[in-house]
């Protein structure tokens, strides 16, 4: 690991630190970064669900999605209040033949859609995304899944979900 890597990895955990401390905020997700390998988190049907440790954004580890032939989320289930405002966000990581990677909220594991998906198409590099929902139930699924092919892979980490 360089030196400039494990320096933003720090600076990214302090901000962190710092604005949990300032917003007294704790996310709703459990695992949100993936440093606790796959624990808190489902995938979806043949789906293949690891850890990553080259490609992450901040911390040691990131979830990297393998889709299969029909499975491409990973979901996990929160505690909601219904007709509260979430705000859900995260960093997508797109490999070069992955067609679109994206964050949502929904009332099954994989299905149900009650967000407008934050979605992007940027291959090679690290993205912001953000949605929100109102929640439809006392139990709401957070997940992050692939509009591709069968074998294209993407990587996921700092998932975080407060309310709005």
């Amino acid at each position: 690991m360089s030196i400039h890597r494990i320096a933003r990895s720090i600076s990214r955990g302090i901000t962190k630190n710092i604005a949990k401390e300032i917003t007294g905020r704790v996310s709703l997700i459990t695992n949100g970064g993936f440093e606790n390998g796959t624990t808190g988190w489902v995938v979806e049907t043949d789906g293949i669900f690891a850890v990553e440790t080259t490609i992450v954004h901040s911390g040691s580890q990131a979830a990297k999605l393998t889709i299969g032939t029909s499975g491409n989320n990973i979901s996990q289930a929160i505690n909601t209040v219904t007709g509260q405002s979430y705000s859900c966000s995260g960093w997508a990581y797109l490999d070069p033949t992955a067609d679109s990677g994206y964050f949502y909220a929904g009332t099954s594991a994989f299905g149900g859609v009650i967000s407008t998906p934050a979605s992007t198409t940027t291959k090679g590099s690290w993205v912001f995304l953000i949605c929100t929902f109102t929640a439809a139930g006392t139990t709401t699924y957070i997940g992050f899944g692939l509009t591709t092919n069968g074998g294209d892979i993407a990587y996921a980490d700092d998932i975080e979900v407060y309310k709005a």
